[in-house]
């Protein structure tokens, strides 16, 4: 009877559906929750050029930094009620914002492709900053899931822990610095279509 009532306890059941959620993204017909390439594909925009290697001084401005930023609210303030309602407001507008970029990077990608007077080079060059973007996009869209997951649980259990407030506050900070990499790489773009004209 014990372990029925730990079995039920609010925390346990959301962590028993992660738990089965995670095997059901490594068996071979969960694809439907399978994210590696999207991980994968993203993880690529912090390899250097030069040596193809990944960049590990980059890596840690975008997840080692939101760490140390983490700790630092931490101990400022943990999350609370309306902490959440913020965080859950500003990521919703933001993924929103995403999801209309995505469509936009999509119908770009399309004329590239479309486009013969585009000499070749500049043609890859486009397709290529396209594909980062369109690629740290989903990432930021999966990140963003997790986080409005996590904040609708403390939300509704009202339990705010340290734990989660360390998950919510880093998941919505590497969110955020990620938001440079989706900037600086449309502004790439953006930037020889301008030029050009």
């Amino acid at each position: 009877m014990a372990f029925l009532e730990f079995l039920i306890k609010p925390k346990n059941l959301i962590l028993i559906s992660i738990l089965l959620m995670m095997i059901g993204i490594l068996m071979p017909k969960g694809k439907m929750f399978d994210c590696k390439d999207i991980f994968k594909m993203h993880f690529k925009c912090f390899k250097k050029k030069t040596t193809n290697r990944y960049s590990v001084y980059m890596i840690f401005m975008f997840f080692g930094i939101p760490v140390i930023i983490t700790t630092a609210l931490i101990k400022i303030r943990v999350i609370d009620q309306d902490v959440v309602n913020i965080i859950t407001v500003i990521i919703s507008i933001l993924t929103s914002m995403l999801f209309t970029l995505l469509t936009l990077i999509l119908d770009m990608k399309k004329n590239v492709d479309k486009n013969d007077n585009l000499p070749s080079n500049e043609a890859k060059l486009t397709g290529k900053l396209l594909s980062e973007v369109y690629f740290s996009i989903m990432f930021e869209l999966i990140v963003s899931i997790i986080i409005l997951i996590f904040c609708f649980v403390e939300l509704f259990s009202k339990e705010y822990s340290i734990i989660s407030s360390a998950v919510i506050y880093y998941l919505s900070l590497v969110f955020l610095f990620n938001l440079f990499i989706i900037l600086n790489r449309t502004f790439a773009v953006i930037k020889e279509d301008v030029m050009k004209h």
